[in-house]
């Protein structure tokens, strides 16, 4: 099974590398069914700004996706049971008000909508991670660091208790139209 079991309002983060080719309603990351806030949905649904959107209700992060048309960036999405956070190369772009999440299990959608299989993703995503845990900014520092300059860093330490991600797709079959869970 492709679930990750993280469903209601449990805390969650999301990580991925992603380089949009075009703007327009593209769905990165998504589970859980159509029914009212019953899927969990990173995209840029709303305005084109990076959004999560989960049936009747919605946050607009208010930073346009067109700022990194044709460029990786590292992004992480937590949600600690109320309220969202977006960083985008290690700098927090927005939180939002309350969301009243009630997410459903299902299969994980990559680059396109759990809740009725559209908005696909235009451009490149590499290296998502979906834990059922909140990252600290300390930690999606150290991983930012790590993944965008590895040579630069070092660690001897943990840097976070707690366990590994549920989900850990590394793209690295090649081209294809399919990618295998770690």
């Amino acid at each position: 099974s492709n679930t990750v079991g993280i469903t209601g309002s449990a805390v969650r983060t999301v990580e991925f590398w992603l380089k949009p080719a075009a703007t327009g309603g593209d769905a990165f990351v998504s589970w859980g069914a159509g029914a009212t806030n019953n899927f969990f949905e990173v995209s840029d649904y709303y305005n084109d700004d990076w959004s999560i959107h989960c049936y009747s209700c919605q946050w607009d992060s208010g930073v346009a996706v067109s700022t990194w048309l044709n460029e990786w960036s590292y992004h992480v999405v937590t949600f600690d049971g109320t309220y969202v956070r977006w960083y985008i190369n290690n700098a927090l772009i927005g939180t939002s008000g309350s969301i009243p999440l009630d997410t459903g299990d299902s299969d994980i959608h990559l680059g396109i909508a759990a809740h009725n299989h559209g908005y696909p993703y235009t451009g490149s995503i590499d290296e998502i991670r979906i834990s059922n845990s909140i990252r600290s900014a300390d930690y999606i520092r150290t991983s930012y660091n790590n993944q965008n300059s590895p040579s630069t860093f070092l660690s001897w330490a943990t840097i976070e208790s707690g366990g590994g991600p549920v989900g850990y797709w590394s793209f690295d079959e090649g081209y294809a139209s399919t990618t295998y869970d770690r």
